[in-house]
């Protein structure tokens, strides 16, 4: 005996009116308190900027001149930094490499080798890697030279293929039978 199958109707999600009375206060205080934000921001920007002001105005000559001094070689480095990373990522683009092969290893130059002496890492870098893959190339190629020959020595056949191998049993053949 069968029982007979029931299923239950589908119903469709209630779609909920949207409030838009809620989400534009929802906005409104998003908005202010952004402005809010924006103002303390400003506030405390210009609280350091009048702060410095006064910290100049209160320096010796001779600390003005050293914190200018100090400004300067910090500006120095950091030109010096990127100039000298863009050096290096000329090296590794004129040897071709990708940007993403390359750029772990800039700023691994950057944080640990003077910024002097980066390009001409970045140039040594280049060749230790040419130098591998040239032996690595080097060392395939003789591996399968030496294969092709072991199996030479051995007496195997070079395989032929299964076409060629037809062409010759085809092959006609014009030799006379004697008969005696």
């Amino acid at each position: 005996m069968t029982q007979p199958i029931t299923t239950e109707p589908v119903s469709e999600p209630a779609i909920e009116p949207v409030d838009v009375k809620k989400i534009q206060h929802e906005l409104e205080l998003a908005l202010a308190e952004k402005k809010k934000l924006k103002e303390n921001f400003d506030k405390a920007a210009s609280e350091i900027a009048e702060y410095k002001r006064k910290e100049k105005e209160r320096m010796t000559e001779e600390e003005l001149k050293a914190s200018e001094i100090e400004a300067l070689k910090n500006d120095y480095k950091a030109v010096t930094l990127d100039l000298n990373k863009t050096k290096a990522e000329g090296v590794f683009a004129k040897k071709g490499w990708e940007e993403s092969e390359y750029k772990g290893v800039i700023e691994a130059l950057a944080s640990n080798v003077p910024p002097e002496k980066m390009s001409d890492l970045a140039t040594e870098i280049t060749r230790l890697v040419e130098k591998r893959e040239a032996k690595t190339a080097e060392l395939t190629k003789t591996a399968l030279t030496k294969d092709m020959d072991t199996k030479i020595k051995q007496g195997t056949k070079p395989e032929v293929s299964e076409f060629k191998a037809y062409q010759e049993q085809k092959k006609p053949s014009f030799e006379k039978k004697l008969t005696f």
